[in-house]
């Protein structure tokens, strides 16, 4: 029943994050709709501003036929061409003025444009990341489906199997017998809540067997030819040593909880591994993105390793 409710809840978090896509996309749309009436609308105020130009030079030569004409005029003729010369200065003075204003307004909008462009290459960031993030939830859907009828099964699969059958038929061989797959000895304190997040700090070795001794790594590693289980992890570690006694001062410091506090065994071996080889007891887990970039990147949490976050994300 709890795989079943992770599941529900899985496929349920899969379709809001399609809602939030399309929400995405939607925006992505928009914004592209407005660089197009923006860049329409520079296009027709570089025209504009081209045509005033071309009346500003029209003006300038009126001027100079004017000047060329005045030297030729009479004392009357003089005083009318001062007045229209005057009135073209104006009309020059507008045109400049209005090629300024212009020439901040191609800025202004080149600025929006740019700003547009960078807002909607995080909009297909942000769209490819939830795309890889319903693709990565889907695979851990029919993972957890195929999985979820036998513990053993879920660790390895048909090959973990077979190579427990044929350790079964050496075991008088091996010095102790191994330890394997670690994940079948080990289980949740509380439920699955964290069952994402271990899966990303620990999973690499939940597959793996351990052994006491060198001669039983190769006499397992042989067993594994047998089932056909290439590149099994075998890891060596003497069964004998006590679980191990971390002092708290040797924990990271902060309330949120570690890998190491969140399983259980039955096997101290298995824990000692866990700490040895895969630093569980600094692995710290938080709720969300917010609580994980405190802790990793906000405050200086001593004896920290790697944060993960509830849905299985390494900070």
């Amino acid at each position: 029943m709890k795989k079943k409710a992770q599941i529900a809840q899985m496929v349920q978090k899969t379709s809001e994050m399609r809602k939030e896509e399309d929400q995405l996309k939607h925006s992505l749309e928009v914004a592209k709709k407005e660089k197009l009436e923006l860049e329409e609308r520079h296009g027709r105020q570089t025209n504009q501003v081209l045509n005033m130009m071309k009346r500003v030079r029209s003006l300038e030569q009126q001027v100079q036929d004017v000047q060329e004409q005045h030297v030729k005029n009479t004392q009357a003729e003089e005083s009318e061409m001062e007045e229209k010369l005057n009135e073209l200065q104006h009309v020059i003075d507008v045109a400049n003025s209005t090629i300024s204003r212009l020439k901040g307004d191609e800025s202004a909008l080149s600025d929006r444009v740019s700003k547009r462009v960078n807002e909607m290459s995080k909009l297909i960031e942000e769209v490819h990341s939830y795309v890889k993030k319903d693709k990565d939830i889907r695979s851990q859907i029919l993972e957890l489906r195929q999985n979820s009828s036998n513990k053993v099964m879920a660790f390895g699969g048909d090959r973990v199997t077979q190579l427990l059958k044929v350790i079964e038929r050496y075991h008088q061989r091996f010095q102790r017998p191994p330890i394997g797959p670690i994940g079948v000895h080990v289980s949740l304190v509380g439920g699955d809540k964290w069952a994402l997040a271990l899966e990303n700090a620990i999973g690499r070795l939940l597959n793996a067997f351990i052994v006491t001794s060198h001669k039983d790594s190769l006499l397992l590693r042989s067993c594994a030819a047998q089932a056909e289980y290439g590149n099994l992890q075998i890891i060596i570690y003497d069964f004998s040593r006590p679980r191990l006694a971390i002092p708290s001062h040797m924990l990271p410091q902060t309330s949120h909880p570690t890998t190491l506090s969140v399983v259980k065994s039955d096997d101290d071996t298995v824990l000692n591994v866990l700490v040895d080889m895969g630093n569980a007891e600094r692995q710290v887990l938080v709720e969300d993105y917010d609580s994980g970039k405190a802790v990793a990147f906000d405050r200086r949490v001593s004896n920290l390793k790697e944060v993960f976050t509830l849905e299985g994300y390494r900070m």
